[in-house]
């Protein structure tokens, strides 16, 4: 209840929310700790950690309690659909509407409805790792934490605190260093197990994010991450802290032979989310590639003045994309075959087609 007045308190500070707190918890918020009165509700969100065992076990939890529900049906009539709220979930103002092949239709239009009277925007999009917006921003190190062009950069000689200064500059809501802090380095090392599973093979394997988590620099929460924060969560730069851990993971690694420009840094980061963008598309994990620009403007801060990151990339060009990641995979994939750079710059059939034609 604390967290929940919290959140209303900063909705409110924000001009977002204009009636009582105390009014709106004691009314509308009822607090419980098992299932005795969810015969009367419409809609259930489950809300916990990515453990499936858990989370088939609160499904069968629920159909026990509520014995008027239908068995799960396999026919293209399941009641169960995913909603992934972007964090934080009380100012982002994007969902993710996940189905499967067995979601009701019905189901997917009254989600849609919800989300437009929660001031949601709600995207359509398939299941599969990460869905679509953490599947196509893991290059640049969001969900997927093992891999990531940022990890590269870093291992490779450039300053952590620079790169979150050009993506700034670029227009991004927040340096993807200074967005990893915010999250959580932990949540974010712990869940790179199920993401190699899937898509370790073109994967960057990086040590960065497990140094980190065993110095106990979890990002804004302990105080310490890629940044330093004081008791207001106020974050400052912190070479003395972070001169140990980037000695260990930049041992034994070439640092790059030429002085990237903000720009490039940039385009380095944001290129491999091009190419997985192609490969959403010809995996039709998307309704629609515009759905692509509004995940990446709404969900990850994308610059909304260059459209989004389809849109943005398609003004620069297929090809030149294209042969930028081909470059850099020959550049920066000799020798290193054991962190997998040259598979995971390699520029991925779909993205090669669109550039030739």
């Amino acid at each position: 209840m604390l967290i929940t007045k919290a959140t209303l308190t900063e909705l409110q500070d924000r001009n977002l929310l204009r009636t009582d707190i105390d009014t709106l918890t004691q009314q509308l918020l009822t607090v419980q700790t098992d299932y005795s009165k969810f015969d009367t509700v419409d809609l259930v969100i489950e809300s916990v950690l990515e453990h499936l065992v858990l989370k088939q076990s609160i499904i069968r939890d629920l159909y026990r309690h509520r014995q008027h529900w239908p068995k799960l049906p396999h026919d293209g009539n399941n009641r169960l659909v995913g909603m992934h709220f972007f964090a934080p979930a009380h100012l982002m103002n994007i969902i993710e509407i996940v189905k499967s092949r067995h979601t009701s239709p019905q189901v997917l239009a009254d989600i849609l409805v919800l989300s437009k009277r929660i001031d949601k925007i709600g995207v359509v999009v398939k299941d599969g790792t990460g869905f679509v917006a953490n599947r196509m921003f893991y290059p640049y190190r969001q969900v997927f934490l093992l891999c990531f062009a940022a990890d590269f950069l870093i291992e490779h000689g450039v300053d952590p605190y620079r790169m979150d200064r050009a993506l700034e500059q670029f227009g991004m809501a927040s340096g993807v260093n200074r967005m990893t802090d915010i999250a959580g380095i932990d949540v974010f090392y712990q869940g790179q197990e199920s993401v190699r599973k899937d898509l370790g093979g073109r994967m960057y394997l990086s040590s960065m994010l497990k140094e980190l988590s065993d110095r106990r620099r979890y990002g804004e929460k302990s105080g310490a991450g890629f940044y330093r924060y004081d008791e207001f969560h106020r974050p400052s730069t912190d070479y003395n802290g972070l001169d140990d851990v980037l000695e260990s993971v930049r041992a034994g690694k070439s640092k790059i032979q030429f002085e990237l420009t903000d720009q490039e840094i940039v385009e380095m980061l944001l290129f491999p989310v091009v190419n997985e963008c192609f490969r959403i598309i010809a995996e039709k994990k998307i309704e629609k590639r515009s759905d692509l620009d509004v995940l990446s403007c709404q969900g990850y801060g994308f610059p909304t003045k260059y459209g989004g990151i389809f849109y943005w990339a398609q003004h620069i060009g297929f090809t030149e994309i294209a042969q930028r990641l081909e470059k850099w995979a020959l550049l920066h994939g000799q020798g290193e075959t054991e962190t997998n750079a040259q598979a995971f710059f390699a520029p991925c059939e779909a993205l090669l087609n669109a550039g030739n034609n």
